[in-house]
Formats: structure tokens, C-alpha cells, sequence
């Protein structure tokens, strides 16, 4: 018998790029079928990708990926160099125009990177990173089967956070309700819509950490674009959610801490880093995104310095245990906090393990290559898991959005079904007619069969009468026969009486 496989697609974007990472669940065990980044500013040849054909099997997909991967390697000669080129690469990485130069002097004399919230984006992150997002996906979608449900991760600034010291005694709906309000109010003076799509997750310490999102816009205009290049809806959208989210619940679904050990989460990407705060398998605290990424020669430092400067903001005592992830493996940076932490805690100064991840190609997949994705993977798997009850389970994705990606999506089989059920219609339809027919043929019988009967009953009592005359005359007829055998004696009395009469 074929195993049930049920496949799920994380897309993260992280500066230029998007991480994507496609799982699988066969039976009980989820396994990673690829990773893959993609430039959001670049589309490359479509020919060499992979395609779903429908019908393979994860072992089946993961063959089809070594292959084009292998085919992928750069040949040896390709490699080589020659002096011209070398400089022309020198040439075209460091030079710098004088317009471009005078343009950063004035920004930085200026000050004009700060401004309004919307405005204030991450470096590299540009306003137009929407733009390739419609033939991105269509690729995405080719390299994965039909059934496949997608979930999109966001960070700042398509996605902001806030605390709140109190639920105002309120929960479900009227709450929701209420985070929506306050948030609306408080993001008014900068212009800022109000939030298409809000989280909510209530932290370790009892707050309320709200995450709100502000992307519809966005995901109508892909919508749009998808829909009028390639002549096809989007796939559904199991869920967006939140870089922290992604992140917290992966380490839930590999780890299961201890409730009041405190641990650092340390996130470090292309051009940015996130620091999250746990108490046991609960959310904490999320540290404001720290811009220094794997561009900087000081993300080490600034790191170490913000997780001091949280301790002392939050009260804690120590810190228990530290998990680095994203593209903290490939730069050392569990070294460098082992080196920095009291003896206690560097025992505990761990790259993230995802142990209960299925990894058959472990070349390809090493535990750097799936840190790297550990948001998208976050993503997936918790698409996979929707059941887990210890999974933070918020959905960004804006109403109108949501609505829009209620549409029934059918194979042959789905066809053949709707023919099916078209033709019994038609037939059960045709038998209901038939038989109202036939009732009312049966109705218009009855009613001349009660007349006639009607009829028939009168003739009956006219009959019953005739009948009671006739048993009187019957009667009589007995009463004078039974006279006849005694005539003499009435005639004598009567000749008696006559004689007697005529005296």
C-alpha cells in the first residue's frame, strides 16, 4: 500500500533573497525534501528547474534534486580567471560614482534614514521586493506537487510587535477587537493603515505580544500579477506569520526545556540579527532586530552586548542555555559566545539541532545548510503540525486575502466526481418529476373512485329501505296465511254477530 504524503513549502524573505525549504509528512515522520534560495531582484532560466510531475515519492523528488544539483556544479575550467578579469571584478565591486558618493554624505549628514515607521526599511531590503514575487512563486510552485500547502514568514518591517501590560479583562473576538484599536491608535500620527492581519501570543511573564502584519496590498497586487501572466490562481496560503513565531516553534518542536530555564535564541541573517528570549517552551521576549548580519564585522560583539543589555532590562538572574541558528553556523558564532558566557551556560551554547527532521542526504542537508533555513523550515513543519497544541498558532493573513483563496481546486478525479453527481441530479430529478406526475394522475383516480363510491353507497341505502318494505310486506303476507286455517270459526262468530246485529 502507497504511503500518504502530504507536502508543505515555507518561503521566507531575508534581504535579497527567499529562503524556501519543502517538507513532507509520510505517515509519521516529516522529512526535507529540498532548500533552495532564490534572488527577489533576479530571475534567472527557467529551463533547468525541477518540476512535480505527480506520483513520485519523496525518494523519488530528493533523486530528481541531486541530479539537477550535480548538473548544476561548475566545471573546473569554468572557474579559471585570467588577470583581466580579476581586475574588471576588483573594478566593478569597489568603485564608487561621485553622484552615488554625495548622495550617501547627504543622507548620512542629514539623517534622513529616520522617518516614519513605513518608511524605515532594513538594509538591502527594497520597497519594490514585491515586484518578482509573481514568477519567484510560479518556480517555487513547479518544483512542488499540486497538493502543497504554502506558508509565508515575514519580518520588519511587513511585520511589527508590541506589548501590552493588560488583556483589559477582555479575550477571544472583543479582544482581538481591542489590540486592533489600540494599535490603530497608536500608529496614527506616522499614517499607518490599520494592521490587515494581528497575532496575538500571551508571553512567560503574563503580557500580551501582539503581531501585526500590513501586507494585503502586497498579496492582491501578487494575486493579480500571478493570475494575469500565467492564467491561474495562487496555491491556497496555509498561514502567514512572524520570523519569531517560525523560530520559536521550531525549537519547540525539537526541544522540550525545562519551565524556568531561560534561553537565547540568536538569529543571524544576511543583513540583520534577531535575539528571542524563552522560559521554558513559552515566548518571553522578542529584543528589537539588531542591524548587523553576516555583512558586519561586529555582529559578534554587538550580539553579546544586546543579550547583556536584555538580561539587565528583563531581571534575569542568568542565562540558561543559548541556541544560535540562521547563519550563525557558518560563522562561528557558538565559539564566540562560548567564550563569552559564565562556565555554566557555555556548556549549553548549542547550534540548533532539528533532530526529529527526517535527513536522508545528509551531504546535501547538513545541519548549517538547515539552520540557515530554520524560518522557512519553522513555517512548513508547522503546517504539517497543525494539530500540536504546544505550537504558537497565529495566522497574519489579511480577511480579504483569506476569502479570496476560498476556491475549490480540482484534478480528473475531482471532475469526474462533479460529472457524477451532475448526472444523478439530473436522474433523481427526472425520478421526482416522474413520480410527482404519477401522484398526481393517482390523486385525480382517487377522487373519481370516492364519487362513485359516493354514488354507489346511495343506491345501497335506497336498496336497504326497499329491502325493510319488502320484509314487511312479508310479514303481512305470514300474518294472513296463518289466518286460512281457521275460517269457519270467524265465520260463524261473524254470521252470530250479523244476526244478532239485526235485532
Amino acid at each position: 500500500m502507497a504511503r500518504k504524503s502530504k507536502y508543505a513549502v515555507g518561503i521566507f524573505e531575508d534581504g535579497e533573497n527567499l529562503y524556501v525549504a519543502t517538507l513532507v509528512r509520510e505517515d509519521d515522520q516529516v522529512q526535507v525534501v529540498n532548500t533552495e534560495i532564490y534572488d527577489i531582484h533576479e530571475l534567472k532560466d527557467m529551463d533547468d528547474e525541477v518540476t512535480y510531475e505527480g506520483g513520485e515519492s519523496a525518494e523519488e523528488l530528493l533523486e530528481k534534486e541531486a541530479a539537477m544539483q550535480d548538473k548544476k556544479q561548475p566545471k573546473p575550467e569554468d572557474l579559471q580567471l585570467t588577470d583581466d578579469d580579476l581586475q574588471l571584478t576588483m573594478d566593478d565591486d569597489f568603485k564608487l560614482d561621485d553622484d552615488a558618493l554625495s548622495g550617501l554624505q547627504q543622507d548620512v549628514v542629514s539623517g534622513s534614514g529616520q522617518g516614519r515607521p513605513e518608511d524605515m526599511l532594513l538594509p538591502g531590503l527594497k520597497d519594490d521586493s514585491f515586484q518578482n514575487y509573481p514568477q519567484l512563486l510560479y518556480r517555487i510552485i513547479n518544483r512542488t506537487p499540486g497538493s502543497a500547502e504554502f506558508a509565508f514568514t515575514f519580518q520588519e518591517p511587513k511585520i511589527y510587535y508590541t506589548n501590552f501590560y493588560s488583556d483589559w479583562g477582555l479575550d477571544g473576538a472583543k479582544l482581538r477587537q481591542k489590540v486592533i484599536q489600540e494599535l490603530s491608535s497608536a500608529q496614527s500620527d506616522f499614517g499607518v493603515r490599520i494592521p490587515d492581519g494581528v497575532g496575538i501570543i500571551k508571553s512567560a511573564a503574563g503580557e500580551l505580544i501582539t503581531v501585526a502584519s500590513d501586507v494585503v496590498s502586497d498579496f492582491k497586487a501578487i494575486a493579480s500579477d500571478y493570475e494575469s501572466q500565467f492564467s491561474k490562481h495562487l496555491p491556497h496560503i496555509a498561514f502567514i506569520e512572524s520570523d519569531v513565531v517560525s523560530i520559536v516553534n521550531l525549537i519547540n518542536l525539537n526541544y522540550e526545556l525545562e519551565p524556568e530555564e531561560i534561553t537565547v535564541i540568536i538569529y543571524v541573517g544576511e543583513d540583520h540579527s534577531r535575539l528571542i528570549f524563552m522560559q521554558g517552551n513559552q515566548l518571553l521576549h522578542i529584543s528589537p532586530i539588531v542591524n548587523e548580519g553576516t555583512d558586519s564585522i561586529l555582529v559578534f560583539e554587538t550580539i553579546y552586548n544586546k543579550i547583556m543589555l536584555e538580561q539587565d532590562s528583563l531581571n534575569l538572574q542568568k542565562i540558561d542555555r543559548v541556541f544560535t541558528t540562521g547563519q550563525a553556523g557558518d560563522m562561528g558564532v557558538k565559539a564566540y559566545m562560548s567564550s563569552m558566557f559564565p562556565s555554566e551556560t557555555q556548556k549549553k551554547v548549542e547550534d540548533i539541532q532539528l533532530n526529529n527532521l527526517v535527513v536522508y542526504d545528509t551531504e546535501k542537508f547538513s545541519n548549517d545548510n538547515l539552520a540557515a533555513f530554520a524560518i522557512p523550515i519553522g513555517a512548513a513543519w508547522r503546517t504539517l503540525e497543525k494539530k500540536n497544541e504546544h505550537l504558537i498558532d497565529i495566522d497574519l493573513t489579511p480577511p480579504k486575502l483569506r476569502e479570496s483563496q476560498k476556491i475549490l481546486k480540482l484534478g480528473m478525479s475531482g471532475w469526474a466526481i462533479i460529472l457524477v453527481i451532475f448526472l444523478l441530479t439530473w436522474y433523481f430529478s427526472w425520478q421526482i418529476s416522474s413520480l410527482r406526475h404519477e401522484i398526481t394522475t393517482k390523486k385525480s383516480d382517487i377522487t373519481l373512485k370516492q364519487q362513485e363510491l359516493e354514488y354507489l353507497q346511495s343506491l345501497d341505502q335506497q336498496l336497504t329501505k326497499a329491502n325493510e318494505k319488502l320484509d314487511n310486506f312479508k310479514k303481512t303476507y305470514s300474518v294472513l296465511d296463518s289466518m286460512l286455517s281457521s275460517t269457519k270459526n270467524y265465520s260463524q262468530f261473524l254470521s252470530i254477530i250479523s244476526s244478532k246485529a239485526k235485532y
